[in-house]
């Protein structure tokens, strides 16, 4: 198994701790630094030195962790735990709707203007969402109009 087969693992079911370990020590054996990211945010209990440490492996690694989600997600306001993101400030454009990595997102602010519908709002990635905020009027039409069941509860 490769690295994203992990990942997809974590993807498939964000609640799962233990495909979170898994995937660490997957990471951790190929010298990947996000493996020692996700198991420092998953210690019960952290140090002001694991604090520190992981401080310094969002700020070298941020693009890296976030992967494709840089195109569309802005620098402040981001929340990571257990090693994803789970909230989050991002511009929506459609493209990436099938972008995997947006199933850790529980919060989502939308950034976007009134003319640009979030596409990605209807995508099947965004499992753990729950909560959007700042979405435009267009937004509103087009994600409520979705044949799918909608996984958020709040809507702003």
């Amino acid at each position: 198994m490769t690295p994203a087969d992990f990942f997809s693992a974590v993807y498939a079911n964000p609640e799962d701790d233990g495909a979170r370990h898994v995937l660490a020590d997957v990471l951790m054996e190929a010298g990947d630094p996000r493996g020692e990211f996700i198991a420092l945010q998953m210690l019960p209990r952290r140090t002001r030195k694991a604090e520190l440490k992981l401080e310094r492996l969002l700020e070298r690694h941020r693009a890296a962790f976030l992967g494709p989600l840089t195109r569309a997600v802005r620098p402040k306001g981001q929340v990571w735990e257990k090693g994803f993101l789970v909230e989050c400030r991002a511009e929506l454009a459609g493209l990436l709707i099938d972008e995997p990595s947006w199933a850790t997102v529980r919060r989502l602010e939308v950034v976007n203007d009134e003319t640009m519908s979030p596409k990605e709002l209807s995508s099947l990635h965004f499992r753990s969402l729950r909560e959007v905020t700042h979405l435009p009027r267009r937004g509103v039409r087009e994600v409520f109009a979705s044949q799918r069941s909608l996984p958020f509860t709040t809507v702003s």
